[in-house]
C-alpha cells in the first residue's frame, strides 16, 4: 500500500484562438503527497467510529491477531514527525494480516489520501 509519492499532474496546453498560435505547454507536475500523521488521523478517526462506514474493516481487523499487530505499529506512523515509511515498515511486518489490512485501507484511503499521503499508495 505505501510506497513513492508522485508528482501531480502537469497543465493542459492552451487551445490557439481562431487562426491563432497554440497557447504554451503543460505546466511543471506538483509536488507529491505530503504526510502529516496527526492530519491523518484526524481523517482515520471519525470514520472509524461506531456506525460510520469504516467501522466493520476497523473490527475485523482488531479480531485478526496479525491485523491488529498492524494496528499497534502503525499507531507510531500518527506521531508527529513520522514518515510516511512508517505504514511500509508496519505492512511489511505483519503482512500474514494483508488481506485484512487492506481491506481497511480501501476503506479509509479514499477519504484521506490527501491528508495520508503515500500511505494509501
Amino acid at each position: 500500500m505505501g510506497g513513492e509519492a508522485t508528482g501531480g499532474v502537469g497543465g493542459t496546453a492552451s487551445v490557439g484562438g481562431m487562426g491563432g498560435a497554440g497557447g504554451q505547454g503543460g505546466g511543471t507536475g506538483g509536488a507529491g503527497g505530503g504526510y502529516d500523521g496527526v492530519a491523518c488521523l484526524k481523517c482515520i478517526d471519525p470514520l472509524v467510529a461506531n456506525g460510520q462506514k469504516c467501522e466493520m474493516p476497523y473490527n475485523a481487523c482488531k479480531g485478526d491477531a496479525d491485523c491488529n499487530a498492524w494496528l499497534n505499529c502503525t499507531q507510531d506512523c500518527f506521531q508527529p514527525g513520522a514518515q510516511a515509511a512508517c505504514w511500509d515498515a508496519c505492512d511489511a511486518a505483519h503482512a500474514a494480516g494483508k488481506a485484512t489490512i487492506d481491506a481497511f485501507y480501501a476503506c479509509w484511503c479514499p477519504d484521506c489520501a490527501s491528508l495520508c499521503g503515500t500511505a494509501c499508495m
